[in-house]
């Protein structure tokens, strides 16, 4: 469904493709929210990350994700039923960054 065609607080229940991004960070920078970055620039926020924890260590992998898709406050959202990992990215590099030492 193209972005912008779901009203606000309609729900649907859709199947989408994309790729998990993070989206937000506690204070020791640890993923507490990502969101489905599908193809045409469409962001999924996903809602209920709690019951679907492992999505947070599958940061830039591509997945399939059944769910509840609806539009509060003019962001797109899914509630996330199940899902599938199409591929990940073993280059990807996820650990801390770590500065330079200055000398």
């Amino acid at each position: 469904m193209p972005r912008g065609q779901l009203p606000e607080n309609s729900p649907v229940r859709e199947t989408v493709t994309g790729c998990i991004v993070p989206d937000s960070w506690d204070s020791k920078y640890r993923v507490t929210g990502v969101v489905i970055a599908c193809n045409n620039e469409r962001e999924l926020e996903v809602v209920n990350l709690t019951a679907h924890p492992e999505l947070s260590g599958l940061c830039m992998s591509r997945i399939t994700a059944t769910g509840i898709v609806m539009v509060r406050d003019g962001r797109e959202q899914i509630q996330v039923e199940n899902f599938r990992v199409l591929t990940t990215d073993a280059s990807v590099n996820l650990q801390p960054y770590t500065p330079p030492a200055v000398s």
